[in-house]
């Protein structure tokens, strides 16, 4: 008997494991073959596919009407600064925030419309706190826009002077609306990217982004380089900023309900007794129950294909913070060698409210020894996690 091995293993679970059924979940569903929720690739700064194609499909929705937004509320500062340039009253405050008509309470309705379609938006990101930061970009741009001239404008605009006369004021205006239709143009590109890639396609990004011809990027700064600017107008930086808030905002693909971890090993030797210790975010994910009660074994799957061995769990709170936190899971073998590769997979409920969990935030520890207790070196990761609507 591996009697070393089996002072490690955590507490033997009470229930049985619906492995058959877990297995099925990671990776059987029916859409598997056509429908990816996965973590996007690099290009994208971040995000998951939700596992429900419908919260895709609404989230994408939101996500063009947070950018359209920055449109809008241009819009409304380059009228009240065309109004101010007059010398007549701004109509600033009427133009972004009029109960009904403004562009604010106007976009706020749009995304609780869309929120309102079954089966709704992600919960764990926020569409119209993000609109609001977008408004509140657009108008700390006005100090760049409109940096020509003496004559302040007021505090409402954020920043910026009454442009010296109509031509540069003509100029600016017109360069600052191809700015605040880049928004929507990157939007597009990364939405149409998310689209490709939840179909197993190539996303287009890069080419969508940045191809010579038509790319929106070199677009846009063909349509600036064509504008006759102040000096002071550094549309550089601002092309700069709307690239790198559009793609930091891709995190709002994050949508699921479950994530299935899949628990990988890697040693040489014959194992008879291997167990994984697996840190994850208990304030992203949890299993239900603690320890090892019967609903956490229902949440593990056995991978290793050795259905006469020893299986024990334990999921337990490390640092006292009321969050589960560490899963442990070991398999005693003695007849016939546990193999190096997939060994389980763990079934995680998504917290309302926060991001998917992806493979870079597990942390595993493999333990394995043979028949004798010495130790066999190897490592463990989580190879991968999918979702489930």
């Amino acid at each position: 008997m591996n009697r070393t091995f089996l002072r490690r293993l955590p507490r033997k679970g009470a229930g049985p494991i619906a492995a058959a059924a877990l297995l099925a979940l990671s990776s059987g569903t029916a859409w598997a073959a056509t429908y990816v929720a996965a973590p996007l690739p690099p290009e994208f700064g971040g995000g998951v596919v939700p596992a429900d194609p419908k919260v895709l499909k609404n989230d994408q929705k939101a996500s063009a009407t947070v950018a359209k937004l920055a449109a809008t509320v241009e819009k409304c500062f380059a009228k009240g600064v065309a109004n101010v340039s007059k010398g007549a009253p701004s109509g600033l405050d009427t133009c972004l925030n009029l109960a009904d008509k403004g562009a604010l309470p106007k976009f706020q309705a749009a995304i609780a419309k869309i929120d309102e379609k079954a089966p709704g938006l992600s919960s764990c990101y926020d569409f119209a706190a993000a609109g609001i930061q977008v408004a509140n970009t657009v108008k700390a741009q006005n100090a760049i826009v409109y940096c020509a001239g003496t004559t302040a404008l007021d505090p409402e605009f954020g920043g910026g002077f009454v442009p010296p006369d109509g031509d540069t004021l003509k100029n600016v205006q017109k360069a600052s609306k191809e700015l605040a239709k880049l928004w929507a143009s990157i939007e597009k590109c990364y939405s149409k990217g998310v689209g490709n890639f939840s179909k197993a396609k190539a996303t287009g990004v890069d080419t969508c982004l940045n191809d010579p011809a038509k790319g929106v990027l070199p677009k846009f700064q063909a349509k600036i380089g064509g504008i006759t600017l102040p000096p002071c107008a550094d549309f550089a930086t601002l092309r700069t900023q709307v690239e790198g808030i559009v793609k930091a905002s891709n995190t709002q693909y994050c949508g699921c309900s479950k994530a299935v971890a899949k628990v990988s090993t890697t040693f040489s030797g014959a194992a008879t007794g291997v167990s994984t210790i697996l840190g994850y975010p208990g304030d992203q994910a949890d299993i239900p129950g603690f320890g090892s009660q019967p609903s956490v074994v229902e949440r593990v799957a056995n991978l290793t294909g050795i259905n006469s061995g020893t299986f024990s769990y334990g999921d337990n709170d490390t640092n006292a913070d009321l969050l589960d936190d560490q899963l442990s899971v070991g398999l005693l073998s003695i007849g016939t060698a546990i193999p190096s590769g997939p060994f389980i997979t763990a079934t995680f409920d998504c917290k309302a409210g926060q991001a998917a969990v992806t493979p870079a935030d597990f942390a595993c520890t493999l333990d394995a020894s043979d028949n004798d207790g010495a130790t066999i070196p190897g490592t463990c990761a989580v190879s991968s996690v999918s979702y489930l609507p």
